[in-house]
């Protein structure tokens, strides 16, 4: 069998997902490959056309699977299942024994250096062999250092999952880390422990590096040049500031920020060079297999640096045993290693970065550009996540690959001078410098015209097809053009034959007008399928502190009415758009308009409705300029206005008249729209306080204007708003509340309960 490690690495991986993903056991997917197994070992008596002899084709499948790779793939898949259920187990056991107590009290090892945020402090401290802990540590508390032991005393908090749809789940990302969760810690008492010899060298590596990091920013104050030298060497990219990295997503070479097989084969290189003359080659080799190890350890030992280093040592191996390396089977072997000590890598980005792009390069090795086979493969995992193209990117990483290796040559040998001399190191700097310089003027192509396209996230299934697609070409490539004329080659290419010459002089003018007609038909169904009136569907985003409701229309036309976050952005993209036909802005508080601001930068926008502004905010500023810039539509609505959607569908504009309200002026005269659609209907209230509600109750009270089967409460549960006169006129079925910043941290006031359980209870009695 060729390549078993290979087999047990997909079946590995195979029984990960299913645990992930299916939560359920992979018996199913084992009857499939049974029936397929049967299948193609039955012997058919029946002569059958070479076109449509089924068996024919089961051939091919044989030459891939056969009872000892299902066997093989089969016990890694059931390994691999056993194992993400067993550390889901664990997860679950320590978090429930976590939460038993109100204030828990546990002892551990500081496993990080500090992370600042605004008012604290967060610390990993390690809690068992495998499992970690954030602690979050007030500023005005004494800083804790890495490797001191503590019993940290506090309140247990579990990571939350994704709060929208298809969202960024915290609990799944601190998984890859092997975090439990996060303790707010009331006290901290030092303890001791006798150190053994891991957590000795774990201390020694952590201050080489930090001593590192701070020279390189002592000698290169531009934190741009020195983030990225201490991202390439180091493999820390938390100095490289976000508009950088950003730049690099961008125009899809964020890939040269990660430590990477082209980094392993330039130290390789160079060690070799300056060490196999004076030690001889074997020797060469068994000490740049020790110095990849130790440059492992020291840089963190993330996916992408396991990855690069152990398929470096495996190349190494070879070369001692004088064995024939196998780069597909390295790769299998890495993979292992790190989802055997952790599956929930499988989850985490730069393993799926660093692992695709070196699958890419190994199956189109000697077909394509190497910038070119790495990419196929990253493309749709690096479009999944971050919802960016740049159809510059080939040009772009051509460039790239000419300066790259000068980069890392200079900056390798950059950091071996400055370990030995800080003054001498500052004297080398410059090439270094000058060259970081010139990568970070390739990213700002990323500011070019139509240089970043926003794609909306593709679903698990498409980006299934794309692999099965390129499978399928490589394994037809392989068969077709190999040089061997092989039996398997002859009766590939005898099929390929068959088909042509069956669709040229055997299918009759009857069978292929019939066959276009079918065609036809199937084109307008889907189509009629696709136009058909839809539900009307309104979903309310969780943006933390604001409001944001987006609306999907029948007729699949889309609305946005505020956004208070960044999130909008990813969230619109989850939900497969890429344009928003309205965006209305009741008014521009930052929680009701911090978000839509990105979302007109970036998205293509129909038209926006604001409406007229007593102030001029900073953010009503920053709309003018971007609304300018982009030539959005504006319609500045007042009451009375209506605003048609489609058929059936339209808002009524009840709020603000011509006359502005003075006293808080932005909040007063907010939008207040009604959505119609049959006899359903929907009040927005933005947040609009006591002043607003009384003149707009004085001006429909002998009306059924406000009534309406949902309510969107004002100003976030606020005790300023909703006032028992403006609710009795609503008459809401439902009533929904929103999160604020000006409403003790998005909780609604006690009055506004009341008022809106009193209102129920009215409603019920005049039943």
């Amino acid at each position: 069998m060729k390549r078993p490690i290979v087999i047990i690495t997909i079946g590995y991986i195979i029984g990960i997902i299913e645990g992930l993903y299916l939560k359920s056991s992979i018996v199913l997917f084992y009857i499939l490959i049974a029936i397929i197994y049967f299948i193609t070992n039955c012997n058919s008596k029946k002569k059958r056309p070479i076109v449509w002899n089924y068996f024919r084709y089961m051939r091919y499948i044989k030459l891939y699977i056969n009872k000892q790779t299902i066997i093989i793939f089969t016990i890694a898949s059931i390994i691999g299942n056993i194992n993400i259920f067993y550390k889901e187990a664990q997860y679950t056991k320590i978090q429930e024994q976590l939460q038993k107590e109100a204030i828990i009290k546990i002892n551990g090892t500081i496993a990080s250096n500090p992370i600042e945020k605004e008012y604290s402090t967060q610390y990993k401290l390690k809690i068992h062999k495998n499992y970690y802990i954030n602690i979050i540590v007030k500023k005005t508390e004494n800083k804790l250092t890495y490797g001191q032991s503590i019993k940290a005393i506090g309140k247990f908090q579990i990571p939350e999952t994704n709060r929208n749809y298809r969202g960024f789940n915290y609990l799944e990302y601190l998984k890859t880390q092997q975090i439990i969760g996060t303790i707010q810690i009331n006290k901290i008492e030092k303890t001791q422990h006798k150190e053994n010899i891991i957590e000795i060298l774990n201390k020694k590596a952590n201050e080489t590096v930090k001593i590192l990091k701070q020279r390189i920013q002592q000698i290169i104050p531009e934190k741009e040049i020195s983030g990225i030298l201490i991202a390439l060497t180091l493999g820390d990219t938390d100095f490289i500031p976000e508009e950088v990295i950003q730049n690099f997503r961008n125009v899809n070479i964020a890939h040269v920020l990660a430590i990477s097989g082209m980094h392993i084969t330039y130290i390789i290189t160079i060690i070799m060079t300056l060490t196999k003359k004076i030690i001889g080659k074997r020797k060469a080799y068994i000490f740049t297999i020790f110095t990849l190890i130790g440059y492992a350890y020291i840089t963190g030992f993330s996916p992408s640096i396991v990855r690069a280093s152990l398929m470096g040592i495996l190349v190494m191996i070879s070369k001692i045993t004088h064995t024939r390396n196998d780069s597909l089977t390295d790769m299998g072997i890495a993979v292992l290693c790190i989802l055997i000590y952790n599956p929930y890598t499988i989850l985490d980005i730069g393993f799926q970065l660093t692992f695709g792009g070196t699958l890419g390069i190994i199956l189109f090795q000697g077909k394509i550009s190497t910038i070119i086979s790495a990419q196929i493969i990253i493309l749709p995992i690096s479009i999944f996540h971050f919802n960016t193209f740049c159809p510059y990117f080939i040009f772009i990483n051509i460039l790239i690959g000419r300066i790259i290796g000068i980069i890392m040559i200079a900056s390798i040998f950059f950091i071996a001078i400055l370990i030995i001399n800080l003054k001498i190191a500052s004297t080398l700097v410059i090439l270094p410098k000058i060259m970081i310089t010139l990568l970070l003027f390739i990213s700002q192509t990323a500011k070019l015209p139509f240089a970043t396209i926003y794609i909306a996230t593709p679903r698990g299934w498409q980006i299934a097809i794309y692999f099965i697609i390129i499978i399928f070409l490589i394994i037809i490539h392989e068969i077709y053009f190999s040089k061997k004329n092989t039996p398997t080659k002859k009766h590939f290419q005898k099929i390929i034959q068959a088909y042509k010459f069956y669709l040229l002089h055997r299918v009759n003018r009857k069978a292929k007008v019939i066959g276009k007609i079918l065609i036809i038909i199937v084109i307008i169904i889907s189509l009629v399928i696709w136009l058909r009136p839809k539900d009307l569907r309104i979903h309310f985003v969780d943006v933390g502190q604001g409001d944001c409701t987006f609306i999907e229309t029948p007729r699949g036309k889309t609305i946005l009415i505020d956004g208070g976050e960044s999130t909008i952005l990813p969230y619109i993209l989850d939900r497969g758009y890429t344009k928003i036909d309205i965006v209305m802005i009741s008014h521009f508080d930052s929680d009701h308009v911090g978000g839509i601001l990105e979302i007109l930068e970036k998205l293509k926008i129909g038209q926006a409705i604001i409406s007229k502004q007593g102030e001029k905010s900073e953010n009503y500023i920053k709309f003018l300029q971007i609304i300018n810039q982009k030539n959005i539509p504006v319609r500045v609505v007042q009451k009375g206005d209506k605003i048609t959607i489609e058929k059936n569908l339209y808002f009524s504009i009840l709020w603000p008249s011509k006359n502005l309200i003075q006293e808080n002026i932005l909040n007063n005269n907010a939008i207040v729209a009604k959505l119609n659609f049959a006899n359903f209907s929907m009040l927005f209230t933005g947040d609009i306080e006591e002043e607003a509600e009384k003149e707009i109750s004085k001006q429909y009270s002998k009306t059924k204007t406000l009534q309406s089967t949902i309510l969107k409460v004002g100003h976030h549960g606020s005790k300023t708003s909703s006032t028992q006169e403006f609710l009795n006129l609503i008459k809401p079925q439902i009533a929904l509340i929103g999160v604020g910043k000006n409403n003790n941290f998005g909780h609604p006031s006690e009055e506004v309960i009341k008022r809106l359980e009193n209102l129920r209870y009215k409603s019920s009695q005049n039943r």
